[in-house]
């Protein structure tokens, strides 16, 4: 079943969500916005994470229902151990939505290029913070990109996170959704029976995440079908023994060679729990 969004923005479904406790990151525009909405019109306890406290307020405020801010900022280490510090009850689904794609000029993080950095680490970083909490049959959903595919060669340069080599935008972003989906896979592997992470290619989808792109080139789709893929990985029936998948189109995709390959995954999985554990 796919489940689908009215134009408004408003479910045509029941409140099936009564319940159940949902964390998003990225929650005050784009796709994170139309899916906390969603969410919380089908009855969901929200706990919205936005870079500010006062944008997590605003959207918590425009959509009503149960939805309550929390600061994370993702380039910040301190604000998402504070984020964590601050979750205690358990968590239904997380939902990794927050990133950032084709920043124009090279910015580190703690000496590591900004989109592995957001997109990949400060997410791995809040999953291990919270997953003692998923209940039982515990869903995260990890946004990753069918731009993890333009990664070529020998794939993600774990020695050279501070990108030493010539910087291109779009090759960062596609490192780190690269990284998204090795990443998911390895995480399958630690979780409970009956818990679960998949990753997800919601659609080239029209956000603010374009507002680096000059060349409008892609043709992008309304932010509610991305916002229904999500949405459809995180609660439907249909992906309850699904766990440690690519998901585009509704559909389990397939990833690229790079992505599948074990032994590189396990790198990064080796290098992400370090670079975790000297973050303290």
């Amino acid at each position: 079943m796919r489940i689908k969004i009215s134009p408004g923005g408003k479910s045509a479904t029941k409140h099936d969500l009564v319940g159940k406790t949902i964390l998003i990151t990225g929650c005050n525009s784009g796709i994170g916005l139309k899916t906390m909405r969603e969410l919380a019109v089908r009855g969901a306890r929200v706990l919205a994470v936005a870079r500010k406290k006062d944008s997590a307020e605003k959207a918590c405020q425009e959509i009503g229902g149960l939805a309550y801010p929390f600061e994370g900022d993702h380039s910040d280490p301190n604000s998402i151990k504070k984020l964590i510090a601050q979750i205690d009850e358990p968590i239904d689904v997380l939902i990794a939505n927050a990133g950032v794609m084709a920043v124009p000029n090279k910015i580190l993080i703690q000496g590591i290029e900004s989109h592995f950095f957001i997109n990949h680490l400060a997410h791995a970083i809040i999953i291990q913070g919270v997953k003692h909490l998923l209940t039982e049959k515990g869903r995260v959903v990890i946004l990753s990109s069918a731009a993890h595919s333009f990664v070529k060669g020998d794939g993600l340069i774990l020695d050279d996170l501070a990108w030493h080599r010539p910087y291109k935008p779009m090759s960062a972003y596609a490192h780190s959704k690269l990284a998204n989906l090795q990443y998911t896979f390895q995480l399958a592997k630690t979780l409970k029976p009956n818990q679960s992470v998949n990753a997800l290619h919601p659609g080239v989808i029209d956000t603010p995440l374009f507002r680096h792109m000059i060349e409008n080139k892609y043709s992008k789709k309304d932010v509610s079908f991305g916002a229904e893929n999500v949405i459809g990985l995180a609660v439907d029936e249909k992906w309850d023994d699904k766990t440690g998948e690519y998901i585009s189109a509704n559909k389990i995709g397939k990833p690229s060679t790079l992505a599948l390959n074990e032994s590189k995954a396990k790198k990064l999985w080796e290098v992400t729990q370090y670079i975790i554990d000297s973050l303290g």
